[in-house]
């Protein structure tokens, strides 16, 4: 008896002191439980999307935000075209083992978003996976267009800016062919006395009616560019020789001659345009630009509202006009000039 009750004892003993160990695991298990669903949560409720896809293409994981980005159900992920995007770029990545940071275009209806995805090849429990991570970069987005298109575009006309037909027509004067182009400056004759006449809103409307007017007939190759206020540069590429470059500017004078019906007025705007031709004015854009600057403002002199391609003899007007300018300009600067009274008998 005092064995079995000693063998009672015993086991009971060690009943008592398994007890804190079998609690203590207990706990451990609900605690890993409750960590385990704090961390579906959070991974649910990320605000960027995240997927795990396997080696097959299939989506294990896919938290809400990416489930409302690529158009599933996070549960059970159904077909639409950015999932199919986002499958065939993860098996690439996959096969390739790299890593790689790409921009993805998502519409839902007329919604259109940005976003930025990170993916990341990794190995778990022998399985090759891809983990993508995506943020949603719309505004930012909408903001560089916005400054991309101040920059090289004019905001009222929507035109490019001098920048973009600069850069264009100095790549075509690097390239090997150097096929033969047309630079023409047109301004707007008398364009401060329609502002100051009819007002500012009617000046820009007229503005962008001409801008319309030139680039009816444009081909894809050519470009317009409002380069100053009542200024615009022309570039047509390729040409074959003068007389196609005339033609073509004789009907845009003639369309422009026509009156403009804005707000209720009936305008009447003439342009005088000058013309220089690549190779034979100029065999850079500056030298290109001034001449036919230079022919645009003979057509000033001789009456505005028409067109005159460069040549070499008005580059000697404008240098001598020039010259004696700064020569009036100095004289008067150093009082050369004195004034004499001669009386009328």
């Amino acid at each position: 008896p005092t064995r079995d009750s000693g063998t009672v004892c015993g086991m009971h003993s060690r009943n008592q002191q398994d007890l804190p160990i079998a609690a203590m695991e207990d706990g451990n298990g609900l605690a890993v439980d409750a960590e385990l669903g704090i961390l579906r949560d959070v991974f649910r409720m990320l605000p960027a999307g995240v997927t795990v896809q396997d080696e097959h293409g299939r989506l294990l994981l896919v938290n809400d935000a990416a489930a409302a980005q690529l158009g599933v159900g996070a549960s059970q992920p159904a077909a639409s075209q950015e999932l199919d995007r986002r499958r065939e770029t993860g098996l690439e990545l996959l096969r390739a083992g790299r890593a790689a940071t790409t921009e993805e275009f998502v519409t839902h209806g007329e919604v259109k978003q940005v976003f930025l995805t990170a993916h990341r090849p990794v190995r778990i429990a022998n399985r090759d996976l891809l983990l993508s991570s995506s943020i949603d970069i719309t505004a930012q987005k909408a903001v560089e267009d916005h400054l991309f298109r101040s920059a090289y575009y004019d905001e009222l006309t929507g035109l490019p800016s001098r920048r973009v037909i600069e850069h264009r027509a100095n790549h075509l004067l690097q390239r090997e062919s150097h096929s033969r182009f047309a630079l023409a400056f047109l301004d707007i004759d008398n364009f401060k006395h329609i502002n100051d006449y009819y007002g500012h809103t009617i000046g820009d409307a007229l503005l962008v009616e001409v801008a319309h007017r030139v680039g009816l007939d444009l081909r894809e190759s050519d470009m317009l560019s409002r380069i100053s206020g009542d200024e615009f540069l022309l570039l047509l590429t390729p040409i074959q020789g003068e007389s196609e470059v005339a033609e073509y500017i004789q009907s845009t004078l003639e369309r422009l001659k026509a009156p403009f019906f804005i707000d209720g007025s009936e305008i009447f705007a003439s342009t005088s345009i000058g013309v220089s031709l690549y190779p034979e004015h100029g065999r850079s854009y500056d030298v290109l630009c001034q001449n036919a600057d230079i022919a645009m403002y003979r057509v000033k002199n001789d009456g505005k509202g028409a067109a005159a391609f460069f040549d070499a003899g008005m580059e000697r007007e404008a240098l001598a006009r020039m010259k004696i300018e700064q020569s009036l300009r100095l004289a008067i600067l150093e009082k050369r000039f004195c004034c004499a009274f001669q009386p009328k008998v």
